[in-house]
């Protein structure tokens, strides 16, 4: 419950906030009103919140936190005593700038408002983006923002954040990004509005939740809201599957970005020649070319066959027809059968990322894949799952460990997390000490089976 209080002992509260939706004890989604609450137990609990508030001569903006039982019953489980990072829900439902009453009343002003004069209004949702990898146990993700699009925004659609793209996301801090808020009359809308921002967020360069966000507000229970604190693990295998057919295409898409026909569209300057024509064109035979993906150390062969004025590109055994142009040296348009899309790419030494349907997808290059073959980490090599720093080594040379026994603790944006021992060995060399900083990926620890 969001609650005031300023210097004249007036209290009032602007409604409830559900943020059942967490992740790792951290909330992911927050909306107003809460779905399916009892307007007996909202206004219970506003008093309850008030008067928690009002015993301890409380000034300024607070949130109280209770915890609701299946049966209507509530319980008080801490007050915290600032604006919270989801404040912009029940400004979206209020039509009221709470930062701004809290300038009103630290410069001693009554409450801009009475608790009568408190009216909610159609539905808000905040979605939190974070910078991690929802697939490895939401695990933060350091790296810098290498494309950046925000949706468009409006008197219903809003976008808190700090970060511009080019900026370094580090380890120091809480991973998250930015906040998107949504406002419409009713719980429907607010979901679909807030699934169409989503989809048209875009980030490259780090890996984000944004696609998780895509399919959790999708959900049918969420939908239907049928959920409480232990839904994301409860849904976990939904919520984290992978879409096969928009992998393949994705597959597609980035492929065609390696085309170099698509290339020389964007840059020729022949003028018309047929001599200075680049595109493939044979006399006798169709023109072909084999391009290789990697993903989640899977290589995947795609081939493209020149067919008219497209390309005929068969991906796993199923095939589709693709045209398609550079826009500029960062956005690709291309009509993937009745689909015409406009997509992001950015192509490094060893990379190609592409954001599709609300979803980034990041694919090795063939060269890449050769050249760190043999630098796959494996059991006997254990690395760290997040950047971050070294705060524990409860091992040394030496040791024996069994699967299960920590080896080393890596702490980043606010989280510990312990790598453990995967076999039976002994710890023959130790990389790292308390106070480093390690990468994502870096070898920490060598063991030797005996």
């Amino acid at each position: 419950m969001q609650i005031f209080g300023d210097r004249l002992g007036n209290y009032v509260h602007l409604f409830e906030r559900d943020c059942s939706i967490q992740r790792r004890h951290q909330k992911v989604l927050e909306e107003a009103p809460a779905p399916g609450l009892p307007d007996k137990v909202r206004v219970a609990m506003g008093k309850a919140a008030i008067n928690c508030a009002r015993v301890i001569d409380y000034v300024g903006a607070g949130t109280v936190e209770f915890l609701l039982d299946q049966d209507g019953s509530f319980y008080f489980m801490e007050m915290n005593t600032r604006l919270q990072v989801e404040h912009p829900v029940s400004e979206m439902i209020t039509a009221q700038d709470l930062v701004e009453w809290q300038f009103r009343v630290a410069c001693g002003e009554a409450l801009p408002l009475q608790q009568r004069q408190i009216v909610k209004r159609g539905h808000a949702i905040e979605a939190r983006i974070y910078a991690e990898t929802p697939h490895n146990d939401f695990m933060p993700s350091a790296g810098r923002i290498k494309y950046l699009r925000l949706p468009e925004t409006s008197s219903s659609v809003r976008v808190d954040t700090g970060v511009r793209c080019g900026d370094p996301i580090g380890i120091n801090y809480d991973p998250m990004i930015a906040k998107l808020i949504v406002h419409a009359d009713n719980r429907t809308a607010a979901l679909a509005k807030l699934r169409l921002a989503l989809q048209q967020y875009q980030i490259l360069g780090l890996s984000t939740n944004l696609g998780f966000l895509v399919r959790l507000s999708a959900s049918p229970e969420l939908i239907a809201g049928d959920f409480d604190t232990g839904f994301i693990a409860m849904h976990r295998e939904y919520l984290l599957a992978n879409d096969i057919e928009q992998m393949n295409r994705a597959l597609v898409l980035a492929a065609a970005a390696m085309l170099p026909t698509l290339d020389n569209r964007l840059s020729s300057t022949h003028g018309g020649s047929a001599w200075d024509a680049r595109d493939h064109w044979r006399m006798n035979l169709n023109s072909s070319q084999v391009i290789e993906l990697e993903c989640d150390e899977t290589l995947y062969q795609l081939v493209f066959k020149r067919q008219s004025e497209a390309w005929n590109v068969t991906c796993a055994e199923a095939s589709y027809l693709l045209n398609g142009e550079w826009i500029d040296q960062h956005h690709l348009r291309i009509e993937l059968e009745a689909e015409r899309v406009e997509l992001p790419v950015l192509r490094e030494a060893s990379l190609i990322s592409i954001f599709y349907r609300g979803q980034a997808y990041r694919f090795g290059l063939p060269a890449a894949i050769h050249d760190s073959a043999s630098d796959t980490p494996d059991a006997d090599h254990p690395s760290a799952p997040m950047s971050g720093a070294v705060v524990a080594l409860p091992i040394a040379v030496g040791d024996t460990v069994e699967p299960g026994d920590t080896l080393v603790v890596v702490e980043a944006m606010k989280m510990e997390h312990a790598i453990v021992a995967q076999i039976s060995a002994r710890v023959s060399e130790i990389l790292v000490t308390e106070g480093d900083q390690v990468d994502e990926g870096e070898t920490l620890v060598l063991l030797e089976v005996e």
